[in-house]
Protein backbone atom coordinates (compact mmCIF):
# COMPACT_ATOMS: atom_id res chain seq x y z
CA UNK A 1 0.00 0.00 0.00
CA UNK A 2 1.35 3.43 -0.96
CA UNK A 3 1.93 6.06 1.69
CA UNK A 4 0.05 9.29 1.09
CA UNK A 5 2.08 12.41 1.77
CA UNK A 6 0.48 15.69 2.64
CA UNK A 7 1.60 19.26 2.99
CA UNK A 8 1.08 21.40 6.07
CA UNK A 9 1.90 25.05 6.34
CA UNK A 10 2.65 26.54 9.73
CA UNK A 11 1.77 30.21 9.29
CA UNK A 12 0.97 33.18 11.48
CA UNK A 13 -0.95 33.35 13.75
CA UNK A 14 -0.84 30.04 15.59
CA UNK A 15 -3.59 29.39 18.11
CA UNK A 16 -2.21 28.42 21.48
CA UNK A 17 -4.32 26.43 23.93
CA UNK A 18 -3.81 26.77 27.68
CA UNK A 19 -5.68 24.76 30.26
CA UNK A 20 -5.95 26.24 33.75
CA UNK A 21 -8.24 24.66 36.26
CA UNK A 22 -11.25 23.71 34.11
CA UNK A 23 -11.10 26.67 31.74
CA UNK A 24 -9.96 26.61 28.17
CA UNK A 25 -8.19 29.82 27.18
CA UNK A 26 -7.46 30.37 23.50
CA UNK A 27 -4.99 33.10 22.55
CA UNK A 28 -3.66 34.02 19.14
CA UNK A 29 0.10 34.35 19.18
CA UNK A 30 2.37 35.34 16.33
CA UNK A 31 5.03 32.84 15.38
CA UNK A 32 8.25 34.21 13.96
CA UNK A 33 8.72 31.47 11.34
CA UNK A 34 6.89 30.49 8.18
CA UNK A 35 7.70 26.83 7.77
CA UNK A 36 6.63 25.16 4.54
CA UNK A 37 7.18 21.41 4.52
CA UNK A 38 5.66 18.00 3.87
CA UNK A 39 4.84 17.33 7.52
CA UNK A 40 3.54 13.84 8.20
CA UNK A 41 3.18 13.42 11.96
CA UNK A 42 2.75 15.38 15.14
CA UNK A 43 3.30 14.03 18.63
CA UNK A 44 2.52 15.85 21.87
CA UNK A 45 4.91 15.29 24.77
CA UNK A 46 6.42 17.17 27.71
CA UNK A 47 9.98 16.82 26.42
CA UNK A 48 11.71 18.94 29.05
CA UNK A 49 9.38 17.92 31.92
CA UNK A 50 8.38 21.49 32.75
CA UNK A 51 4.64 20.73 32.76
CA UNK A 52 4.01 22.30 29.33
CA UNK A 53 3.14 20.22 26.28
CA UNK A 54 5.74 20.42 23.49
CA UNK A 55 5.24 19.04 19.97
CA UNK A 56 7.49 16.95 17.77
CA UNK A 57 6.48 17.64 14.16
CA UNK A 58 7.80 15.05 11.72
CA UNK A 59 8.63 16.26 8.24
CA UNK A 60 9.70 14.21 5.21
CA UNK A 61 13.34 14.17 6.35
CA UNK A 62 16.70 15.21 4.93
CA UNK A 63 17.72 11.82 3.54
CA UNK A 64 16.43 12.27 -0.02
CA UNK A 65 17.52 13.78 -3.32
CA UNK A 66 15.55 17.01 -2.82
CA UNK A 67 16.99 19.71 -0.61
CA UNK A 68 14.59 22.66 -0.79
CA UNK A 69 15.41 26.01 0.78
CA UNK A 70 13.63 29.37 0.86
CA UNK A 71 15.90 30.49 -1.97
CA UNK A 72 15.37 27.26 -3.97
CA UNK A 73 11.94 25.84 -3.05
CA UNK A 74 10.41 22.65 -4.36
CA UNK A 75 7.02 23.05 -6.07
CA UNK A 76 4.39 20.35 -6.28
CA UNK A 77 1.40 20.54 -8.61
CA UNK A 78 -1.37 17.98 -8.22
CA UNK A 79 -4.43 17.34 -10.38
CA UNK A 80 -5.90 14.91 -12.92
CA UNK A 81 -3.51 16.07 -15.67
CA UNK A 82 -4.39 13.26 -18.07
CA UNK A 83 -8.15 13.29 -17.30
CA UNK A 84 -8.26 9.73 -15.97
CA UNK A 85 -9.20 8.56 -12.48
CA UNK A 86 -5.72 8.70 -10.94
CA UNK A 87 -4.43 11.83 -9.24
CA UNK A 88 -1.16 13.03 -10.80
CA UNK A 89 1.69 15.08 -9.36
CA UNK A 90 4.41 17.13 -11.00
CA UNK A 91 7.44 18.18 -8.97
CA UNK A 92 9.39 21.22 -10.11
CA UNK A 93 12.08 23.69 -9.20
CA UNK A 94 12.94 27.17 -10.43
CA UNK A 95 15.85 27.42 -12.86
CA UNK A 96 18.52 30.12 -12.84
CA UNK A 97 16.52 31.90 -15.55
CA UNK A 98 13.33 31.81 -13.44
CA UNK A 99 11.54 29.06 -15.37
CA UNK A 100 9.77 26.17 -13.66
CA UNK A 101 11.54 22.94 -14.63
CA UNK A 102 10.42 19.37 -13.93
CA UNK A 103 12.39 17.55 -11.26
CA UNK A 104 11.51 14.10 -12.60
CA UNK A 105 12.63 12.96 -16.05
CA UNK A 106 10.55 11.99 -19.07
CA UNK A 107 10.40 8.28 -18.20
CA UNK A 108 9.05 8.77 -14.65
CA UNK A 109 6.74 11.61 -15.67
CA UNK A 110 5.25 9.70 -18.60
CA UNK A 111 4.70 6.59 -16.44
CA UNK A 112 2.42 8.68 -14.26
CA UNK A 113 0.86 10.72 -17.06
CA UNK A 114 1.05 8.66 -20.29
CA UNK A 115 -0.28 11.50 -22.49
CA UNK A 116 3.21 13.03 -22.26
CA UNK A 117 4.58 10.29 -24.56
CA UNK A 118 2.36 11.59 -27.37
CA UNK A 119 2.85 15.27 -26.57
CA UNK A 120 6.66 15.19 -26.14
CA UNK A 121 8.34 12.55 -28.25
CA UNK A 122 12.06 12.76 -27.44
CA UNK A 123 14.02 12.88 -24.20
CA UNK A 124 15.89 15.94 -25.52
CA UNK A 125 12.61 17.78 -26.15
CA UNK A 126 11.47 16.97 -22.60
CA UNK A 127 14.82 18.04 -21.11
CA UNK A 128 14.61 21.49 -22.72
CA UNK A 129 10.92 22.12 -21.93
CA UNK A 130 9.55 24.10 -19.00
CA UNK A 131 6.78 22.74 -16.76
CA UNK A 132 4.08 24.90 -18.45
CA UNK A 133 5.25 23.66 -21.86
CA UNK A 134 5.01 20.06 -20.68
CA UNK A 135 1.70 20.09 -18.79
CA UNK A 136 0.14 23.28 -20.12
CA UNK A 137 -0.27 26.60 -18.31
CA UNK A 138 -4.04 26.17 -17.86
CA UNK A 139 -3.64 22.75 -16.24
CA UNK A 140 -1.02 24.08 -13.84
CA UNK A 141 -3.16 27.11 -12.93
CA UNK A 142 -6.07 24.78 -12.15
CA UNK A 143 -3.94 22.32 -10.15
CA UNK A 144 -3.37 22.35 -6.41
CA UNK A 145 0.00 24.01 -5.84
CA UNK A 146 2.22 23.65 -2.78
CA UNK A 147 5.69 25.02 -2.16
CA UNK A 148 8.11 23.55 0.36
CA UNK A 149 11.21 25.20 1.77
CA UNK A 150 12.32 22.49 4.17
CA UNK A 151 12.13 18.77 4.87
CA UNK A 152 13.57 19.17 8.37
CA UNK A 153 11.54 17.86 11.31
CA UNK A 154 11.01 20.31 14.16
CA UNK A 155 10.17 20.59 17.84
CA UNK A 156 7.64 23.23 18.82
CA UNK A 157 8.84 23.99 22.34
CA UNK A 158 6.28 25.42 24.75
CA UNK A 159 8.05 28.07 26.85
CA UNK A 160 4.93 28.83 28.92
CA UNK A 161 2.61 31.86 28.86
CA UNK A 162 1.59 31.03 25.28
CA UNK A 163 5.14 31.48 23.95
CA UNK A 164 6.62 28.82 21.69
CA UNK A 165 9.99 28.30 20.05
CA UNK A 166 10.86 26.25 16.96
CA UNK A 167 13.88 23.94 17.15
CA UNK A 168 15.05 22.20 13.98
CA UNK A 169 15.95 18.52 14.20
CA UNK A 170 18.03 18.50 11.01
CA UNK A 171 21.71 17.71 10.66
CA UNK A 172 22.66 21.36 11.34
CA UNK A 173 21.25 21.65 14.84
CA UNK A 174 23.15 23.60 17.42
CA UNK A 175 24.28 22.27 20.80
CA UNK A 176 21.55 24.33 22.42
CA UNK A 177 18.90 22.40 20.46
CA UNK A 178 20.30 18.97 21.36
CA UNK A 179 19.20 18.98 25.00
CA UNK A 180 15.94 17.16 24.18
Amino acid sequence: MATKNFCVYVKRPVVSHSFKTRQRIVRKRNVTHDIHGWFQTITASDLDRDGDIDYIIGNWGENNKYHPTKEKPLHIYADYFDSNTSFDIALSKVSKTGDLLPVRGKECSSQQTPFLNKKIITFREFATATLPEIYGSRKLEKATHFVTHSFTSIVLKNNGNGRRRFLCLGKKRSRKNRRF
